[in-house]
């Protein structure tokens, strides 16, 4: 993207200004170094201008294919972390966890920082829903990493502190409802409830941010 949107910057000023010169030599001046200077500013028009159509269509299609590829990215590292289950027992969790933390994720940041938009607003828009909460549930996870390595190394490690760590993170991955609900024999029962979370908005900001890139503006804001 970078490259075509380069293109663009450069190769707009120089056509116009070109055809501009060119037209002020043409009914200013009538000689024949000023039409010398006509044909010249008239080939630098011409083939700025061709310059900068293949660009911008380049751009567009470049555009869209990034996207696509970041995309393809960040939903492989989500459906990774579907499969996290509260359920397990908390070696199993932590195991998990560390399996994420060794995924390869160079291939989702070298496609974000290939994103070179016009627009400002839609760059701050990806970074600050995609990028800023992906990057601070890895770095957590990150941080907490040696942790989780000595709990599997050492069973003399404390579990609390790791159950901390856990139920951090399951707040972070989910909602989770608490329900008391009353008995017929006058006792209590308490009623769990758990919801994907994190999952769930990452995917409903990719498929708008998606609209927005394919210039579905009108869908994207429907669903904001």
């Amino acid at each position: 993207m970078k490259p075509h949107k380069w293109t663009i910057i450069v190769t707009a000023p120089l056509a116009l200004i070109s055809f501009i010169i060119c037209i002020a030599l043409h009914y200013s001046r009538h000689c024949e170094e000023a039409e010398f200077w006509v044909n010249v500013c008239l080939a630098v028009f011409g083939s700025s201008l061709l310059t900068l159509f293949t660009a911008i269509s380049n751009y567009y299609d470049e555009r869209k294919r990034t996207f696509v590829r970041f995309e393809t990215e960040i939903i492989q590292m989500l459906r990774f972390i579907e499969r996290y289950d509260r359920n397990w027992g908390l070696e199993d969790k932590v195991k998990f966890l560390i399996s994420y933390i060794e995924l390869n994720k160079n291939l989702f940041w070298y496609e974000y920082d290939n994103m070179d938009f016009f627009s400002r607003t839609l760059q701050n828009d990806i970074c600050q829903n995609i990028c800023c909460p992906m990057e601070d549930f890895n770095k957590f996870l990150h941080g907490n990493e040696k942790r989780f390595r000595i709990f599997l190394d050492e069973s003399t490690c404390k579990n609390p502190e790791i159950k901390r760590i856990m139920y951090e993170l399951e707040r972070k991955l989910f909602n989770i409802k608490k329900d008391v609900r009353d008995n017929s024999n006058s006792s209590h029962t308490l009623m769990e409830s758990t919801s994907s979370k994190f999952v769930l908005e990452m995917s409903k900001q990719i498929n708008r941010l998606r609209k927005k890139v394919f210039f579905r503006k009108s869908e994207a804001n429907a669903n904001d």
